[in-house]
């Protein structure tokens, strides 16, 4: 009837109205505009210049984005994996990612809570996740198939609490993290396949309270960890199998409390450690299969207070400078007592 026609339009107009998007779509809208922007704006810059020719815009211009939560940031994550990305694309994406942590994190602060982000790649490939991230609270990254997971976190005046990262595959876990004046409270990397797994980390006026890395196969790990004037705690590096463990870390006026290597197979772990003026407390080498362990530790004006080795293997020592050095059973008993510390505990393998 000609009474109803004009009802007719309306109802074509509420057929073709546009379904508002996704929470998901929405990051995946606001992923490709970022990729696109600042991909091209890699090249030739420093990683200071990252930060803050990157980074830093990057962040301002997502400060408003809609709502959305830790199981959003998955999602995304598991839709951008196995990406054909080139490298410098690859790391805008993983800019962007660093920057949906931060923040995850601030708006979880402003609501007096904590960010507490777990994220499953089920081993599909993701390079430069969370990359360069400013704050966090605490982060566990499982079955990453990529390079430079979690890398740059915390670095540059950042502020990270713990970062986690599991069954990784794929070489620089964690590096810089906790560098450039940065801080960082805990890093733990298990079962991890591949070299410089938190190299550098602590580095360059940086902090960092605790690295633990077990499992690992791979060389460099926690490579100069706590140098050039940066700080580490601790250092464990349990179960290794990789050369030059610890090499260099606290060298180069940096300073590391405690450095424990046990059941490592792999040549020169520590070596040259808290050389070159720099410092380190105590290092613990037990149950090494390889060779030249702490050789030159203490070296070039540095300084080691108490050099302890057991079962170290073969050419432990050479040339290494310590004000106090203990073997055997001596030398265990440090051992055993510093993994009995509580955030130490369960990596304890005892003699």
């Amino acid at each position: 009837m000609p009474l109803f026609d004009d009802l007719k339009g309306i109802q074509k107009e509420r057929d073709v109205q546009e379904r508002k998007a996704t929470t998901l779509e929405q990051l995946l809208q606001r992923e490709k505009e970022a990729v696109t922007e600042f991909a091209g704006k890699f090249a030739d810059k420093s990683w200071k210049e990252i930060k803050s020719g990157i980074y830093v815009p990057l962040y301002r211009s997502l400060r408003e984005i809609e709502p959305f939560t830790a199981a959003d940031l998955q999602s995304l994550v598991l839709a951008k994996a196995n990406n054909n990305y080139d490298k410098n694309e690859a790391q805008a994406l993983g800019l962007y990612t660093g920057v949906l942590l931060h923040l995850l994190t601030e708006r979880a602060h402003k609501k007096r809570r904590t960010a507490n982000i777990e994220i499953d790649l089920y081993e599909n490939s993701f390079s430069y996740l969370f990359y360069y991230a400013e704050r966090a609270d605490t982060v566990r990254v499982k079955n990453v198939v990529g390079t430079d997971t979690c890398a740059f976190m915390g670095s540059y005046k950042g502020q990270v609490g713990t970062i986690v990262i599991s069954e990784n595959k794929g070489d620089w876990a964690a590096e810089w993290a906790g560098s450039y004046k940065g801080q960082v409270g805990t890093i733990v990397i298990s079962k991890n396949k591949g070299d410089g797994a938190a190299e550098w980390a602590g580095r360059d006026g940086g902090q960092v309270g605790t690295i633990v890395i077990s499992g690992n196969k791979g060389a460099n790990a926690a490579h100069r960890a706590g140098s050039d004037n940066g700080q580490v705690g601790t250092i464990v590096i349990s179960e290794n199998k990789g050369d030059w463990a610890a090499h260099g870390a606290g060298s180069y006026a940096g300073k590391v409390g405690t450095i424990v290597i046990s059941e490592n197979k792999g040549d020169w772990v520590a070596y040259w450690a808290g050389s070159d003026g720099g410092k380190v407390g105590t290092i613990v080498i037990s149950k090494n299969e390889g060779n030249g362990a702490t050789e030159l530790v203490g070296s070039d004006g540095g300084r080691i207070d108490t050099l302890a080795l057991y079962k170290a293997g073969t050419n432990p020592g050479i040339n290494a400078t310590a004000h106090k050095i203990i073997t055997g059973r001596e030398a265990l008993e440090l051992y055993n007592q510093i993994m009995q510390r509580e955030e130490l505990r369960k990596y304890h393998t005892p003699g």
